[in-house]
């Protein structure tokens, strides 16, 4: 009967090792890499992130949860002049629906705290040809 329960336990014991010895074989070392040193790895981590939509967002709504992130981008003069460059302006303009009416939402929203600046916008509105019937918040 002893030998038998050893039987059952060693049994056992294989069967629990045949399950972890796997799962421990496939933990990977998460050694820290460091982009800044490793150009190669760099370039191929870069274009996995421009060329897949999916790495994209998730790497830009990263980067817009980030304060700091979101700074660097702001400051980045090169990066605001072709982000607002008249081919990708209008290209937002022509595949995102209802953007037009949310950025003179949110202009408006922040030139209504400073009652000259709006005065300002107003007058020039009202004296060009281009936003005639334009609604003033």
């Amino acid at each position: 009967m002893k030998k038998n329960v050893l039987t059952k336990l060693n049994r056992y014991y294989v069967l629990v090792l045949t399950a972890i010895l796997p799962l421990g074989c496939t933990i990977q070392d998460t050694k820290e890499v460091d982009l800044n040193k490793d150009k190669d790895l760099r370039e191929i981590v870069y274009n996995q992130i421009i060329n897949n939509q999916e790495l994209f967002n998730e790497f830009m709504l990263d980067a817009m949860e980030n304060q700091n992130a979101m700074h660097w981008m702001m400051d980045n003069e090169t990066f605001m002049h072709d982000m607002f460059s008249s081919e990708n302006f209008d290209y937002m303009m022509k595949h995102r629906s209802g953007m037009a009416n949310y950025m003179m939402e949110e202009f408006y929203d922040n030139i209504s705290n400073d009652s000259l600046l709006l005065s300002h916008w107003q007058n020039m509105v009202e004296n060009s040809d281009m936003h005639h019937g334009m609604m003033y918040n």
